[in-house]
């Protein structure tokens, strides 16, 4: 029939230019067999877009810190007072902190940390001055910090930040002719950090730290014994910190 010709053309047609249409579509596999042009961004390009994003996180510090060498001036209840050059051991600290991280670069939280250092020697200046062989010169303080985190295109991401907050509790603890005297005092402290972070995964992550944390203008009042005498030194605290953290 004289029609059928044009149908049979119109179809071969459209049948070509489906297959046209398709052909941007599909490409050859290692084995030469046709597969589709589909994009799939491997596993840990997404993980690290993922990490890169805002979020809460937990982290626990712990590791061995240093009081730098002091005077330390007693005064007693009469208004007696005598100073000594003051060496500390090495000590040990730890802390917890909330966070949250508002981008790739910054984040900020809430730290509580303790610290202590036992008394190497208190060496007496003057004839009379305070003369002790043991003690201790403890903190704790809670602290809101601030980080900065330098881009980097490896696990490996360094960091510094700034703290400032509240010494809960300051003291130091001298014994004295076999007597312990004990100072304590609250007020003010700083900090700065300087670390590096590892990523384990999207969630958990280890890092390390070098910190520096001063307590301002520490003059604890006596307690017990030393009731109504007082006590005051410098606190100047170098800390070298483990860590590890979670990301909700």
């Amino acid at each position: 029939m004289p029609h059928v010709r044009p149908l049979r053309l119109t179809a071969h047609l459209l049948l070509l230019s489906c297959i046209g249409c398709a052909a941007p579509s599909l490409g050859h596999g290692p084995e030469g067999g046709d597969r589709p042009l589909v994009t799939v961004a491997e596993p840990g390009v997404i993980a690290s877009a993922d990490a890169a994003g805002s979020g809460f996180y937990l982290r626990v510090d712990a590791g061995l810190g240093a009081v730098l060498d002091t005077e330390v001036e007693r005064t007693d209840a009469s208004g007696a007072s005598n100073l000594g050059d003051a060496a500390f051991d090495s000590g040990w600290m730890t802390g917890t902190a909330l966070g949250y991280r508002f981008s790739d670069r910054w984040s900020a939280d809430l730290e509580f940390t303790y610290r202590t250092n036992d008394v190497d020697r208190i060496r007496p200046v003057g004839a009379t001055g305070l003369d002790a062989a043991s003690g201790d010169f403890a903190s704790g303080a809670l602290m809101a910090n601030v980080r900065y985190h330098f881009p980097s295109e490896s696990r490996l991401r360094p960091y510094v930040g700034l703290g400032a907050g509240l010494v809960e509790e300051i003291d130091i603890d001298v014994d004295l002719a076999g007597v312990e005297n004990s100072y304590s005092d609250s007020g003010f402290g700083v900090q700065a950090m300087l670390g590096v972070e590892y990523a384990l995964d999207d969630s958990w992550s280890l890092s390390g730290e070098a910190r520096y944390f001063r307590a301002l203008d520490f003059e604890g009042s006596g307690e017990g014994p030393s009731a109504g005498g007082r006590a005051s030194a410098d606190y100047d605290h170098f800390g070298v910190l483990l860590g590890l953290t979670y990301r909700f």
